[in-house]
C-alpha cells in the first residue's frame, strides 16, 4: 500500500487473488470493476495499476454482499452479511471510547469464533491488538495478501470506530500495527460479551 498526504491507494494486482477466487465462484468481477469505475482490463493489461484504498472496501463490500458473507470469502467461515449491523448496534451501545473497543474486540471475537482481538492497558494507554496469526484466511499461504488484508482492516477498524466515537478514536491514536506490534507482547484477551 502506498499513502500521500491525502489519499492512499493500492496496485490492482495486490488483490487479484480475491478478484479470480470471486470469479471462479461465481461472481461477475469485470461488472463490478466496470461499475465502480475500474477498468477491469487493467487486470492483465495494467496490473499495477494504483487503485484508491476506498475503492478496495468497495469491492470487498460488493463481493460480500454478492456472497452473503460479510468476510467476503476472506475467511473460511462464513458470517452472514447482516453481522456487520449487529457489531455496530453492539458497539453504539458503549458510552466511551475504551467501551467501544472492548465492545468490538469481544463481539468480532465471538463473530469469528475465536480470540483474535485483545486489548491491551496501562495507565496512559489503551490498545486494541489483532492477532490474526491463527486466523482462517483463505488465502493464508499467500503472506502479501494477507499483510495486505490486516492493514486494510486496521484502517477499516479504525475508521468504524472514529465514525461511532463522534472523532474520540482520530483524536485518541498514537499508532496501528498488528500482533508483531510491541504493545501486543501482553495483550489480553477481550472479554465475552454479556
Amino acid at each position: 500500500m502506498s499513502q500521500s498526504l491525502t489519499r492512499a491507494s493500492f496496485e490492482l494486482h495486490q488483490i487479484e487473488p480475491i478478484l479470480s477466487w470471486a470469479g471462479t465462484s461465481g461472481v461477475d468481477v469485470d461488472g463490478l470493476l466496470d461499475r465502480l469505475g475500474i477498468d477491469p482490463g487493467k487486470r492483465t493489461s495494467q496490473p499495477g495499476t494504483q487503485i484508491d484504498l476506498v475503492d478496495y472496501y468497495r469491492i470487498q463490500r460488493e463481493i460480500a454482499r454478492s456472497f452473503d458473507d460479510l468476510t467476503a470469502q476472506l475467511s473460511e467461515r462464513k458470517l452472514l452479511y447482516q453481522t456487520g449491523t449487529f457489531v455496530v448496534t453492539q458497539i453504539q451501545a458503549a458510552s466511551t471510547l475504551q467501551d467501544a473497543i472492548r465492545s468490538l474486540a469481544s463481539h468480532f471475537n465471538m463473530m469469528h469464533g475465536g480470540r483474535y482481538n485483545y486489548v491491551r492497558q496501562t495507565d496512559s494507554m489503551l490498545a486494541l491488538v489483532v492477532d490474526d496469526s491463527t486466523f482462517p484466511y483463505r488465502f493464508r499461504d499467500d503472506r502479501a495478501l494477507t499483510h495486505f488484508v490486516g492493514d486494510a482492516l486496521l484502517i477499516k477498524t479504525h475508521a468504524l470506530l472514529d465514525s461511532l466515537t463522534g472523532g474520540a478514536a482520530g483524536r485518541a491514536v498514537r499508532g496501528a500495527g498488528t500482533a508483531g506490534h510491541p504493545c501486543a507482547q501482553t495483550g489480553e484477551p477481550a472479554q465475552e460479551p454479556e
